[in-house]
């Protein structure tokens, strides 16, 4: 299940957004290799699963932005369109075990900043989920700004087990760091 959630988000808030006109729960996934030379989409609902793909058998491409979404996903979703028609809508069952988080940050994994604006030291933590966990799994944690994370040239530090590396005071990026205008 966890999967089929994780697939629903593609739907909900990812490359196949488009699939939404299906009008009932569905999960699924855009492709397009390198090239543009194939893309192709599979989905499914609780009921039927479906797959579309274009391509070429000579390997050569289909087009500038020809992706998975924008070739692919609007063949599958006219199919299942016509293949759900008259059926009953129904949700994909949750199977016992599984917990939802409410308010993943999905820039860290963990809980969103718990303030009623949902900023973690003033920046804004607006892209929040809704997340399937296996039971015991689920984050306990919530997100906090690191001078890491607001720095670009101190990427590295976000690992910390990297090791290693001297670390430089932010004083000494922010020296070192060109005017902005």
């Amino acid at each position: 299940y966890i999967m089929t959630s994780l697939l629903q988000g593609v739907i909900q808030e990812g490359t196949g957004q488009r699939a939404k006109a299906l009008g009932r729960p569905a999960a699924g996934k855009t492709g397009t290799t390198n090239m543009l030379n194939d893309a192709w989409f599979i989905g499914f609902t609780p009921d039927i699963a479906a797959g579309a793909w274009i391509g070429y058998d000579d390997e050569r491409p289909l087009g500038h932005a020809e992706t998975g979404a924008r070739a692919a996903l609007p063949l599958w979703l006219s199919f299942m369109q016509k293949a759900v028609e008259g059926t009953p809508v129904k949700d994909f069952p949750v199977p016992e075990g599984i917990v939802f988080a409410k308010l993943i940050d999905t820039r860290t994994g963990k809980l969103a900043a718990p303030s009623p604006d949902r900023t973690i030291q003033g920046q804004a933590s607006d892209k929040v989920i809704f997340q399937a966990f296996k039971q015991g799994t689920a984050p306990a944690e919530f997100t906090v700004e690191s001078a890491a994370a607001s720095h670009p040239a101190r990427f590295f530090e976000m690992d910390s087990g990297s090791g290693g590396s001297k670390v430089q005071r932010q004083t000494d990026y922010d020296a070192e760091a060109p005017e902005r205008q």
